[in-house]
């Protein structure tokens, strides 16, 4: 049986090229575009995945405050993921910038869901009093083939581990979100992909939030890479203490994050799908201290 620490095959291309890596062999792929987009071209990969059946897989996306709760409380989580993405400028920066690929859950979920064939998807997360709001906006995301098949709010809704067998086999999800904080969100994706053996596993952290309030990030915001201050302005209370204290820490702790973040194989293995270009300046960046 599969599990989620097993090595993802994804489709035959994906398959030769983790064997080839594996075995340190030069690894051929179709030649991407210049200027390829990192979030079409991961978005692209994971719907291929879904729309072909092949096994489940799981991702997630860190920032530096999700980053910090899983070197603190779980770090094993991280090398667990088949694909982990960065989140934030702030943790790119400290990774290593413009060699960083950006390519986060608000970012890649709207487009992936209207990639998807006859997807059908059950959220978890948000809180009780909105999970009909949630449900509409998710629903507005999905092609006309897909299908909602259960919203459940991230506290007493949330499926216990031992509920989560049951309530898979009843709505035989194809894709899962989970929008529960880390580490929590990674540890509950990780146990639902045990019960699949087909379909995309993701988090999503603050999306369910964002997805809602239509107009959540102006037109400005990520041109000027300034979608950070538009969070803060509008949830001061939860981002005041992110963006200050927890900066501080995430700075301090940089060779920790560089080391279990870059080293981890979903991130290896999602950068390549969204930058194929995979150069040696990244290389030198990533072993460096």
């Amino acid at each position: 049986m599969r599990t989620p620490d097993t090595s993802p095959l994804g489709s035959i291309v994906d398959f030769s090229t983790e064997r080839a890596l594996r075995r340190a062999e030069p690894v051929s792929r179709p030649a991407s575009a210049p200027q390829a987009d990192p979030v079409a071209e991961v978005a692209g990969h994971l719907a291929r995945l879904h729309d072909t059946g092949q096994p489940v897989v799981t991702v997630s996306w860190v920032n530096h405050h999700s980053a910090l709760e899983l070197l603190h409380a779980a770090p094993e989580l991280l090398g667990r993921l088949t694909y982990l993405g960065v989140d934030g400028l702030f943790l790119r920066s400290l990774l290593g910038g413009g060699l960083v690929p950006r390519t986060s859950a608000d970012l890649v979920l709207p487009e992936l869901l209207g990639r998807l064939r006859a997807p059908r998807v059950a959220v978890v997360g948000g809180r009780p009093e909105d999970v009909a709001s949630l449900r509409r906006a998710v629903a507005a995301l999905l092609p006309p083939d897909g299908e909602l098949v259960s919203v459940r709010d991230g506290y007493a809704g949330r499926p216990s581990p031992e509920e989560l067998d049951v309530w898979l086999a009843r709505t035989r999800p194809t894709v899962v979100l989970a929008g529960l904080g880390a580490p929590l969100q990674e540890q509950f994706v990780l146990d639902v992909a045990r019960h699949l053996p087909r379909g995309l596993v993701l988090t999503c952290g603050g999306f369910l939030d964002q997805v809602q309030q239509a107009g959540y990030y102006p037109a400005w915001a990520y041109p000027l890479k300034l979608n950070w201050l538009v969070r803060l302005a509008r949830e001061p209370q939860r981002m005041w203490r992110r963006y200050s204290v927890e900066a501080v820490a995430a700075l301090r702790a940089r060779a920790a994050l560089r080391a279990e973040v870059l080293g981890a194989p979903g991130f290896q293995r999602l950068r390549w799908y969204a930058w194929p270009e995979v150069d040696d300046r990244w290389t030198a960046e990533a072993t460096s201290s």
